[in-house]
């Protein structure tokens, strides 16, 4: 065959018999040549390049007819020039074979083919060090694939590659193997060769790429972004890794890596980061402008050249419109079931020193000697206490409750914070600290700042707790001033943070029916006392004292809202708690039984914590071996501090693989998330409102992972954390 022209001519079966011959195969205007892609007459619906590609794929499988010309035809006319024909079907219609077919047929058992020996390389890529070598296997086998023995093999390179082999007579497996290095940064071919049998030259080849140690391939490494959308609060981070990897994918570590924006975003740090051992380098960032940011990585090593590598991948974080801080951060009406302990419910934590119930909930009616009412403040529901009369009440009672983060941090240096409570009865004081305020108020095992009756006296004055001791005598600390103890009253405080000096506090009281303002409140009697506090640790409110009621303790940032203020303070989760009757709810409980923790309920968009999640859980499909799951969730607004995880796994064995469910519609859509081994794509629609009127989003996520569904299986679960 040597110095002679051949062309290969083909034609496919397009209709579903692709295994055999049939009428359609026989019409003329269907052949190929597949040397200038090009197609005579009709090509039944496909395009020559088409065609051409498929044939010079070397995954060809299908139904072809190869012709063998020994000088090319006038395509025109190719039917009347057709020499020799060869049918090839099924496994056997591949690329090399059809070769061996139109170049002389198939071999006789023991004879090597050209065509069928193989040639590979591992791996495909080593250091340009002139040490690090490839092993070749060159492989020879006879048409039938079984192996051929005893030949001698020779191997060149395209390149200046050193090439070496033990010994170079294939074995009972028909292999040979070579050990190629070199110095030179390169992309080198290897050709194989059959020395004993006229030097046959093997048709398959391998590539072996020789580039510096630590050289990045921009391609296979990745940039992520742990939270697609963030407040544009200037505060708020989202933490973006880069991820550095060779043209195998194995990571790269030791490079410094920069990130930047084609925005306004503050990235820490503001240099570069060092890639880990797994080739990861992490930054955050966050911005007080909204809309959305690209960011780009580059390798600034420099070492080996150039200078810079930007990464292919880019990733965009969101930063969304920040809802205006309210001025009502926190406010207890004690709206619960009328009769009910309080301890447990909406998230406080109450108490007395007497068996029996707790601190109760009362609606004030037939009870003495205050039915609850208090005119000149905003009030709703019912209000707690214990039912008493005069003098029978147990010796002391005391309720706590956390505060959200979105509320402790609002006590800065500078800051003025105002708080407020109704009282009736003897000595009630209320405060903000480290720690619940214990037995008459005289005692806290953290320090506190805040105000209310004197000990075991309804007078009311400012006060503080320093945690010098926990006995009583150092805790309660007496303003010079007390302001009167007429019942009901109204009490209510200014603090003005303070972080290199005091801080203090003044309060006042109003009588029901009285003129309630700001004005009103710095003309009135006031008690002020100061202390040098740890706001910093301050994260709960309480009351504490004996014989009394309580109630509509506020907290905000102006005066008016500290009188009047409605909702606020409490986390979405809290308020969404407060809806349920069958019990204390918390994160991580499952106070209706059904199965789901009340925390990711909450995250589903269930309307009530008494309400079933069974119904809201993903449904799953398998496409393409990937596992896709469908729900619809709270949008981020509506979530407050808690996150949404997907989490994944292929033999519930090893460790999930975690992600965070996105909760926005925007650009980009689908948004994808990778991880170790492989990457998650979430498409995110409007899902509308529930009842309660919190936002929801439908997530459609698919779950794409070659390594963890190696076995066949694929596990995927929802996680959510407070």
């Amino acid at each position: 065959m040597a110095g002679e022209t051949v062309t290969l001519l083909m034609k496919f079966d397009y209709d579903v018999n692709r295994n055999t011959a049939n009428a359609d195969d026989t019409l003329a205007n269907t052949w190929v040549n597949p040397t200038n892609s090009s197609v005579e007459g009709a090509d039944l619906g496909r395009a020559a390049g088409d065609l051409s590609t498929i044939w010079n794929s070397s995954g060809f499988v299908g139904f072809a007819q190869l012709v063998y010309n020994e000088s090319t035809p006038n395509i025109a006319g190719a039917e009347s020039s057709i020499t020799d024909t060869t049918i090839l079907t099924g496994a056997d219609a591949t690329w090399p074979r059809a070769l061996e077919w139109a170049l002389g047929g198939p071999t006789s058992p023991g004879t090597v083919s050209a065509f069928i020996s193989t040639v590979s390389a591992s791996p495909i890529l080593v250091a340009n060090d002139n040490t690090t070598t490839s092993t070749i296997t060159v492989t020879l086998t006879d048409s039938a694939g079984d192996p051929v023995a005893g030949k001698e093999v020779s191997l060149a390179s395209d390149g200046d590659a050193n090439i070496t082999t033990g010994d170079n007579i294939s074995d009972v497996n028909g292999e040979v193997t070579f050990a190629v290095k070199s110095g030179t940064e390169s992309v080198q071919e290897f050709t194989a060769t059959n020395v004993t049998d006229s030097n046959l030259v093997l048709y398959q080849t391998a590539t072996v790429t020789f580039e510096p140690v630590g050289t990045i391939d921009p391609d296979t490494s990745t940039v992520v972004a742990s939270l697609p959308d963030v407040p544009a609060d200037d505060s708020t981070t989202s933490t973006i890794t880069v991820t550095l990897r060779n043209s195998l994918g194995d990571p790269v570590s030791g490079k410094n890596v920069s990130l930047s924006s084609d925005g306004d975003a503050t990235i820490d740090p503001a240099g570069t980061d060092t890639t880990d051992v797994n080739g990861e380098a992490t930054f955050t960032v966050r911005s007080g402008t909204q809309g959305t940011q690209i960011f780009t990585a580059t390798d600034v090593t420099g070492t080996p050249p150039p200078a810079s590598i930007p990464v292919t991948q880019t990733v965009q974080v969101v930063f969304t419109e920040v809802s205006p801080t309210p001025a009502i951060l926190f406010h207890e009406p004690f709206d619960f079931a009328d009769g009910s302990d309080l301890n447990g419910q909406g998230g406080w934590t109450a108490g007395t020193n007497t068996s029996g119930a707790f601190v109760e909930v009362h609606d004030g009616a037939g009870l003495e000697p205050w039915d609850g009412a208090f005119t000149g403040v905003t009030q709703s529901g019912n209000y707690a206490g214990r039912s008493f009369t005069p003098n029978t009440l147990a010796d002391w009672v005391y309720g706590g409750h956390a505060l959200d983060p979105s509320v402790t941090a609002t006590f800065t240096d500078g800051a003025v914070t105002w708080l407020s409570f109704i009282q009736y009865g003897n000595n009630a004081q209320v405060a903000i600290g480290a720690d619940v305020l214990q037995q008459r108020g005289n005692v806290a095992a953290g320090q506190n700042i805040g105000m209310g009756g004197l000990f075991n006296n309804s007078a009311v004055r400012a006060h503080y707790w320093d945690d010098e001791d926990s006995n009583g005598s150092f805790e309660d600390h007496p303003s010079l001033t007390t302001i009167g103890s007429s019942n009901p009253h109204f009490v209510i405080a200014r603090i003005v943070w303070s972080d290199s000096g005091v801080d203090s506090i003044t309060c006042a009281r109003f009588t029901s029916g009285s003129t309630i303002s700001e004005a009103e409140f710095n003309a009135a009697s006031q008690s002020t006392i100061s202390a040098d506090l740890d706001q910093s640790v301050f994260d709960t409110v309480s009351f504490a004292g004996s014989q009394y009621y309580i109630d509509e303790i506020r907290i905000a940032t102006a005066f008016d809202e500290a009188v009047n203020g409605t909702g606020g303070g409490a986390s979405p989760f809290e308020t969404w708690a407060d809806l349920g009757s069958l019990g204390p709810v918390t994160f991580d409980g499952d106070t209706n039984g059904d199965g789901v923790r009340d925390g990711l309920a909450f995250l589903l968009g269930v309307v009530n914590p008494d309400d079933s999640a069974l119904g809201l859980l993903p449904t799953t499909s398998e496409i393409g071996g990937d596992l896709v799951m469908s729900f619809t969730c709270l949008a981020t607004a509506d979530r407050g501090t808690a996150t949404l995880n997907l989490e994944y796994d292929g033999d519930l064995a090893g460790t999930w693989l975690s992600v965070p469910v996105p909760g926005a519609v925007g650009a980009p859509n689908p948004i994808v998330e990778t991880t170790a081994t492989g990457s998650v794509s979430f498409v995110a629609t409007d899902g509308g409102t529930n009842t309660n009127g919190d936002a929801l989003i439908d997530i459609v996520a698919t779950i794409s992972d070659a390594t963890e569904s190696a076995s066949g299986k694929l596990f995927g679960r929802l996680k959510g954390n407070d």
